[in-house]
């Protein structure tokens, strides 16, 4: 075992030689037909009447282990742990029957008593146990024995059988690796950290039973397969670790009542990999529930969550959310989630310091709750009192994007637009103004920002009539709700397929069953205009920047 002696210090490998006094036998055994009626004759290194070329039986780590595959990890201060082993052949024959009889001459009944737990292991008695997924997992017969001494709960003898009557693994002529066993060997609480797992076959025959090491193939021919013995031990060790990096959104927007789905990305820095994540609803008020609902698993990926938002009333509930790696290394975040029961509220500002004659930036505000991709308001007045020479944008949607080239400005959200609508009324004009974050020209197009406390939409320009009677008059300018066209006064979220309308059932009668559309009631509006002053006093309401 020179590889396993390298790896540990003077004093350890000592301990090693006082242990194999005590040894514990395992043996497992994969037999076919008449296979115990062959005593072994030839050590495991030689070959003997191998039908093809060389195999090799090997041992190799699994679980968590290091890159190199010589040490098994375990997580510091816990124990009973589990490590895990694979017996693997490299073979080129077709094989019915197998039996690997070895030993742990690392086994100590007082510093490291690893013994192999039937309720992990044995077929009979788990599912998936030591032979899922391997060659032989659907072998005839598959059975297990063991043989301990009372009242140890580590039996030194490891007996499992298996025949296949009627097939086999392996290809003849085609060397290719296969698995025998996941073995699962557990350090049971005492054992003393940093211990060691060394296996070696045993030499001559096993008792009980008989068994040597040898291969069957369906055509009944025993042979005796190779040994690779420089990867047969692994050091046992503690493995201190750091929590997963995980990138976790501070906050989450959505609608009371709704399923809220958002995503948390985790990222294991040391490779390790990352078993489970959780979503814990930290207020306790509510009866919904936070659920996982995609986990990709391994040393990084980014995990689905869906918060059930029944029955809350709070406008912001905490979640923790928590991913657990291999180690069981813990890294929590907390998100706010932002319920919203109001999407937005849209206003005509009330001017109240106008003259005869003047020209007046009428603000239209938006205060939002949620990102808006677009938007479509319709605006009535009376043209006998007020004229309207322009139709302006606000801060709300007159960033521009420079980056895109210094002589070719281009606005972030990209349209804005407005048109006449036909109106027969002697009092009554009405304009559509429409907005579109996004267009499909080539330009990165950008939406309404969420949580604007106050930002103008666009500026009504109007002008007063230079009419002396309009003398302390208030001059109304109202959104308009045609019933010819209910989707007047909309907003839609960035992908188009949601709207959000007016709040008021006077306003919007309309059953809000779309299809292929989402529509929801939750925006408000308020109506404003111009009050004239009744004396001679003028307020510059002529906006200077214009």
């Amino acid at each position: 075992m020179i590889k396993f002696f390298g790896l540990l210090s003077s004093g350890f490998k000592e301990g090693i030689f006082e242990r194999v006094k005590t040894l514990r036998y395992f043996l497992i055994i994969f037999f076919g037909l008449n296979l115990f009626l062959f005593p072994l004759t030839l050590w495991a290194d030689d070959r003997g009447n191998d039908p093809g070329e060389p195999d090799k039986v090997y041992f190799e780590a699994t679980g968590m282990h290091s890159a190199d595959g010589d040490t098994l990890y375990m997580s510091p201060n816990i124990l009973p742990w589990d490590v895990n082993v694979d017996i693997k052949i490299e073979t080129d024959n077709g094989i019915s029957g197998v039996s690997v009889p070895f030993y742990d001459i690392c086994y100590d009944a007082s510093t490291m008593p690893t013994y192999l737990d039937p309720n992990k292991n044995d077929p009979d008695s788990c599912t998936p146990n030591a032979y899922t997924g391997t060659a032989i997992e659907n072998f005839s017969i598959v059975a297990s024995n063991l043989y301990g001494v009372t009242p140890t709960s580590s039996p030194p003898n490891f007996l499992i059988g298996a025949v296949h009557f009627t097939d086999s693994f392996g290809v003849t002529g085609v060397m290719q690796s296969y698995d025998l066993a996941h073995l699962t060997f557990t350090i049971p609480a005492g054992a003393t950290i940093p211990g060691c797992l060394c296996l070696d076959t045993i030499p001559g025959a096993f008792q009980p039973g008989g068994g040597t090491f040898s291969m069957t193939t369906p055509g009944a021919v025993i042979y005796i397969p190779g040994f690779d013995e420089s990867i047969c031990c692994f050091v046992i060790a503690e493995r201190f670790n750091t929590a997963p990096d995980l990138t976790c959104p501070t906050s989450v927007d959505g609608f009371g009542g709704d399923l809220i789905t958002f995503q948390v990305g985790y990222d294991d820095l040391e490779d390790d990999v990352v078993t489970c994540g959780t979503c814990t609803v930290l207020s306790d008020v509510g009866c919904g529930a936070c659920t996982m609902t995609d986990f990709p698993g391994g040393e990084a990926g980014t995990a689905t969550f869906e918060f059930n938002s029944a029955g809350y009333t709070e406008s912001v509930v905490q979640l923790e959310v928590c991913f657990i790696d291999e180690f069981t290394a813990t890294a929590c975040c907390t998100i706010d989630v932002n319920l919203i029961y109001v999407a937005g509220f849209v206003s005509i500002a009330h001017e109240d310091f106008a003259a005869v004659g003047d020209v007046v930036y009428l603000p239209i505000y938006l205060q939002n709750f949620v990102e808006f991709g677009g938007f479509k308001i319709l605006v009535k007045w009376d043209p006998n009192v007020l004229t309207l020479h322009d139709v302006i944008r606000g801060d709300c949607i007159d960033e521009i994007d420079f980056n895109i080239g210094p002589h070719n400005p281009h606005y972030k959200f990209e349209e804005f637009m407005y048109e006449w609508l036909p109106c027969t009324e002697v009092h009554k004009r009405k304009i559509k103004v429409v907005g579109i974050g996004d267009l499909p020209d080539g330009y990165q197009g950008y939406p309404i920002a969420p949580h604007q406390e106050e930002c103008v939409l666009f500026y009504l320009k109007f002008e007063i009539k230079n009419d002396a009677t309009l003398k302390g008059l208030k001059l109304p300018v109202i959104f308009e709700w045609d019933v010819g066209i209910w989707d007047e006064n909309t907003f839609s979220d960035p992908t188009g397929y949601v709207w959000f309308v007016s709040a008021d059932s006077t306003q919007f009668p309309y059953d809000p069953t779309v299809p292929n559309y989402e529509i929801r009631k939750l925006l408000y509006f308020f109506d404003g205009g111009i009050r004239v002053n009744d004396n001679d006093f003028r307020r510059g309401v002529q906006l200077e920047s214009w």
